[in-house]
């Protein structure tokens, strides 16, 4: 799943989770790529721990790559490991 907006916060909220729900349904591995992201809000941080969540529930991975350093700073300040 590519992530093509920089900025990602509660107006992509929606979106976004209905995409990570698509492709939450195929079971397996989801990798999210963070490259083209240069923010991100809590929203988008609390539906990606909801979905690691989820996913490990399920016996599946969730994984983020191309993860920018401002985007693993919020993320930490959040206590979401990256």
């Amino acid at each position: 799943m590519v992530l093509e907006e920089e900025m990602l916060g509660v107006k992509q909220a929606a979106v976004f989770y209905e995409l990570l729900k698509s492709e939450m349904e195929k079971e397996g591995e989801i990798i999210i790529d963070f490259t083209a992201v240069e923010r991100i809000d809590i929203s988008i941080i609390q539906i990606l721990v909801a979905a690691g969540r989820e996913m490990q529930n399920q016996g599946n991975i969730l994984k983020l790559k191309g993860v920018s350093e401002t985007v693993k700073e919020q993320m930490s300040m959040c206590g979401l490991r990256t």
